[in-house]
């Protein structure tokens, strides 16, 4: 057997597993202004599974200051992307492209072509505006509303922070559509043809990367969520513990300040 790999160094993962949520959840409860309201929130989160029992689960593995840091940086780098795009879209339907004419392959399909480019351009702008404005308001809003860990809890499940993502994505998506198209609406063969077919590969590369990806991690979420299900009724008992020391802690310095006085 290798060094670390028994009983003994597996007891010790869970040992250091259980001391992590129990420091996390004892740093929820001291900055809570209802300790109780946020122990029976996080309980019934655990034990309604799906998104809310992953959102639990983050603030007990990494405290709810690191969720929100997280969160908060995510909002950032999609808020900057969806800005950069939109301004380059807006541009684009501002100055539309000009429709050539030309005795080609895509004579036919030109016209048609044109149309939906106009469609997925004003589509992806409004879209990519969209991204901007809630990634504005929701880093406002979690800066302005958001004190301890029941205020981050109740604002993840207030705001569907899944809009955003749907946001950029739909924009993202329409806008790069559009390029081939505008490769044939502007230009003549052999460019027309070149452009559209490069495009349409790049596109497609693109797309199956994303979807591997998003995929497979969702798999994998799945599968951990699983795991962790098994360990619910222990991250339920480690609460109640904590909650109780604070209870016990906050008595004791009670009885010692009256005595004193």
């Amino acid at each position: 057997m290798l060094n670390g790999s028994g009983p003994a160094s597996r007891d010790g993962v869970a040992a250091s597993w259980q001391e992590t949520l129990a420091t996390n959840a004892n740093d929820m409860f001291k900055s809570s202004d209802e300790p109780e309201v946020l122990l029976e929130t996080l309980i019934q989160m655990l034990s309604a599974g799906g998104g809310k029992h992953q959102m639990a689960t983050t603030v007990l593995h990494i405290g709810w200051r690191e969720a929100m840091s997280n969160k908060q940086n995510s909002w950032i780098n999609m808020g900057v992307v969806a800005a950069l795009v939109f301004s380059v879209l807006f541009s684009a339907i501002n100055q539309p492209f000009e429709k050539i004419v030309a005795d080609d392959m895509w004579s036919a399909h030109r016209e048609t072509m044109n149309k939906w480019l106009i469609c997925l351009l004003y589509i992806s702008t409004l879209f990519g505006l969209t991204a901007v404005v809630l990634t504005i308001l929701l880093l406002i809003h979690m800066g302005a509303f958001v004190n301890d860990a029941d205020d981050y809890l109740y604002f993840m499940t207030l705001n569907p922070h899944g809009l955003v993502d749907i946001a950029i994505i739909v924009c993202l998506l329409c806008g790069s559509i559009a390029i081939p198209l505008a490769a044939v609406v502007g230009n003549e063969e052999p460019i027309a043809s070149i452009c559209f077919f490069v495009s349409i590969l790049t596109l497609a590369g693109t797309l199956f990367i994303f979807l591997r990806s998003l995929i497979c991690n969702h798999r994998r979420r799945n599968q951990r969520l699983k795991t962790l299900l098994t360990h619910q009724e222990t991250m339920k008992t480690i609460l109640k513990q904590e909650f109780e020391k604070l209870n016990t802690g906050a008595s004791s310095s009670l009885a010692e300040k009256v005595e004193g006085t």
